[in-house]
């Protein structure tokens, strides 16, 4: 078995691992989860995750996304500064589309009225 396959079985594992404890959390309600697994091959980069609880654990879990995306994108000029700079663009974007969508949808709701 070649270490890639290794690491693709590996993977599967940890999915149904990802899905076992999202079912504990999913029916327990004081039991808040956050899973975030990423597989990073030479051909691409799959992450499968997970979020339950409140929303600063979805939000710490947007935050681990996004360095984790920035350091895959940036691997050659992943400086702290420049890794900073993109996730604070990132958040900053995220709340700004947040935004939009409560007006779009207030806009929404008062057409239908």
């Amino acid at each position: 078995m070649t270490q890639n396959n290794i690491e693709n079985v590996k993977f599967e594992e940890a999915k149904m691992l990802v899905q076992e404890l999202n079912s504990i959390a999913a029916f327990n309600k004081n039991i808040s989860l956050v899973v975030s697994v990423g597989l990073d091959s030479e051909e691409e980069f799959t992450t499968i995750s997970s979020a339950g609880g409140n929303s600063e654990s979805l939000l710490r879990l947007y935050i681990n996304f996004t360095e984790a995306l920035t350091n895959l994108l940036m691997q050659e000029h992943n400086c702290e500064c420049n890794i900073l700079a993109v996730v604070d663009s990132a958040a900053t974007g995220a709340k700004t589309g947040y935004e939009n969508f409560k007006i779009n949808e207030k806009e929404q709701t008062n057409e239908n009225n």
